[in-house]
C-alpha cells in the first residue's frame, strides 16, 4: 500500500513538473515572438531662414467733424505710404484698406434696440498692409516708421511676421533625416542584443515644430513661430523595424 502511494506521488510530482516546465517554455516563446521587432524614435532639427514677411500699419485720426477727420486721415496715410516707398518698398507691396470709423452703440430700452451714440470726436482709421520677400527691410521699417509719431501721425504697427514659403520641401528633408536617425538608433540597440536590423514594419511622423532658435517648446498641434527671421524646424518620427 505504501509502495503504491509512493508511485502515485511520484507520478503527480512528475506531471506537475512537466506542466510548470511547459508554462516556462511557453512564456519564453511568447517573449521571443514579441522581441522580433524594435520600435524607436528618430529626431532631427535644422535651421531655416524666413523668405517672406508682412506687417500691418494702422493710421489713426480724430476730429469733432467727421469730414475733417477723414480729410486729415487721408493726408497722414499718404505720408506713411511715401515713407514706406522711401524706405525701399515698391508700390505693389503696399496695400491700402478702406478707411473706417469707430462707432459706439448703446442699448435703448425704450426702443428695445441698439442705437448709435454721437461722439464728441469722430475716430477714424485706415490699415496699410505691406508684404515683401525682403524680410530685413520689413524688420527695419517696422521700427523706423514709428518715427512719424513724432511728426503727429498716430499709428500702430502689427508685426512684422516672418514665414518660410518652401516649408513643405524642408519637411521632406527633415523626415528623411529623422528616419536615418531612427535607423542608427535601432541598429545600435539591435547589434548590442546580438541581432541585425531588418525592414521597416511601421512608421509614423510626429508634429513639426517651427520655433525660434534654441527654443525647445513643443505643442501637440505644432508650433509656428513668426516673430523671428531665423527659425529652427524640428521633426520626430516613430519607426518599427523587423529584427533578424
Amino acid at each position: 500500500m505504501r509502495k503504491k502511494f509512493v508511485i502515485v506521488l511520484g507520478c503527480l510530482i512528475f506531471t506537475a513538473g512537466m506542466v510548470i516546465s511547459a508554462c516556462i517554455i511557453s512564456r519564453f516563446i511568447v517573449k521571443v515572438e514579441q522581441a522580433d521587432t524594435i520600435s524607436v524614435k528618430g529626431f532631427t532639427e535644422i535651421p531655416v531662414t524666413s523668405d517672406f514677411g508682412n506687417m500691418t500699419i494702422t493710421v489713426k485720426n480724430k476730429n469733432e467733424k467727421v469730414e475733417t477727420a477723414f480729410q486729415h486721415l487721408k493726408v497722414k496715410v499718404k505720408a506713411v505710404k511715401n515713407q514706406l516707398v522711401k524706405d525701399g518698398f515698391k508700390t505693389g507691396q503696399i496695400e491700402l484698406k478702406p478707411a473706417k470709423i469707430n462707432t459706439k452703440t448703446v442699448y435703448d430700452q425704450t426702443r428695445a434696440k441698439y442705437i448709435e451714440v454721437k461722439p464728441r470726436q469722430y475716430r477714424v482709421f485706415q490699415r496699410i498692409n505691406i508684404s515683401s520677400k525682403n524680410v530685413e527691410l520689413l524688420k527695419k521699417s517696422s521700427i523706423s516708421i514709428q518715427d512719424l509719431i513724432i511728426k503727429g501721425i498716430m499709428l500702430e504697427v502689427d508685426g512684422p511676421y516672418f514665414y518660410v514659403t518652401d516649408l513643405n520641401k524642408v519637411k521632406l528633408d527633415l523626415l528623411s533625416r529623422a528616419t536615418s536617425d531612427a535607423a542608427q538608433r535601432a541598429k545600435a540597440i539591435a547589434t548590442r542584443g546580438g541581432a541585425s536590423l531588418g525592414k521597416i514594419v511601421k512608421a509614423s511622423q510626429g508634429i513639426f515644430q517651427v520655433n525660434q532658435p534654441n527654443d525647445t517648446t513643443a505643442s501637440s498641434y505644432g508650433n509656428y513661430d513668426t516673430s523671428t527671421i531665423e527659425k529652427s524646424v524640428r521633426a520626430v518620427v516613430s519607426v518599427k523595424y523587423k529584427l533578424k
